[in-house]
């Protein structure tokens, strides 16, 4: 967690110089363990199935789950003027220090309808996404994955004008950086990491090689799941599908997230045999 005021707060790291200068703080909250749940859902056990849920709200770190130790609410009904009226007409005498403490923790009434998540019975695997460079799982939706006994995944994303660069300056160095990763899962008992690289290399030839291995690395070390967006060019290519322009990627990590628009009209495979995939996706991913 970091410092926000007199509260400690979850947050991401921002840039590539964060990341490369982490180290492990001095207080910080660590994750119960994953525990082992037996699989409710014997339909999809049976069918070899997995579903990811994949948890992209509000750029993540709401007021709802970026405290460690959990979020108060007042009894708050309605507001009028700018002034907080709640069911407990007593709330008039309360002295300045309880006045400024309900201020201090009174959200917009939005804010208290927390997003909740039911159907823990059906997922085998979770990510907490955002738009920030490094996104670290809060400590409650990792201690709530875990008592479901669902892993659960952060985010590395490089995106915007430095996206590029940010690739570079991480596979210039890929065993580094990957430990780095390694060091934040494991002080914050996560475990793994989803793979968003949403801009080109810039020198393909050589960088493709080295992300592969910063992704076979990563691999061999926690969950990794990579998202569809290069090919074997180097360039940002959404393919909505798997195919042979991205499942090397896929053959270097878990498990592959596939672009948004799928449809029946994708080609699953422009030059790859359907069998070549099924074999992929079956032996390799789900035996």
């Amino acid at each position: 967690p970091n410092m926000e005021g007199e509260e400690e707060t979850c947050k991401p790291l921002s840039t590539i110089e964060e990341l490369l200068n982490w180290s492990i703080p001095k207080h910080y909250y660590t994750g119960i363990p994953l525990v082992e749940v037996p699989d409710l859902n014997n339909t999809l056990s049976d069918r070899n199935l997995k579903i990811l849920h994949c948890h992209d709200f509000k750029g993540g770190y709401t007021n709802n789950d970026k405290f460690p130790q959990g979020t108060f609410f007042t009894k708050t009904t309605s507001k009028d003027n700018n002034n907080t009226t709640t069911n407990n007409d007593n709330n008039n005498h309360k002295d300045n220090n309880n006045k400024s403490n309900e201020q201090k923790y009174d959200q917009n009434i939005q804010d208290e309808l927390i997003y909740n998540f039911y159907n823990w019975q059906y997922v085998h695997l979770f990510v907490y996404f955002g738009h920030n460079f490094v996104t670290i799982p809060p400590l409650p939706w990792i201690n709530t994955c875990h008592k479901h006994g669902i892993p659960i995944l952060g985010t590395l994303i490089t995106e915007h004008d430095h996206g590029s660069l940010y690739n570079s300056q991480i596979l210039s160095d890929y065993k580094s950086v990957a430990n780095i990763l390694l060091l934040i899962s494991k002080t914050y008992n996560f475990d793994g990491w989803f793979i968003n690289l949403e801009k080109d290399l810039l020198h393909p030839s050589t960088d493709l090689p080295l992300l592969l291995s910063f992704l076979s690395y990563l691999s061999s070390h926690c969950h990794v799941v990579v998202y569809d967006s290069l090919t074997t060019s180097g360039k940002i290519s959404y393919q909505n599908c798997l195919n042979s322009s991205n499942s090397i990627f896929f053959q270097s990590c878990h498990d592959f997230f596939t672009n948004y628009w799928y449809n029946k009209n994708t080609d699953p495979s422009p030059s790859t045999s359907t069998e070549t995939i099924l074999s992929l996706v079956s032996d390799q991913k789900l035996n």
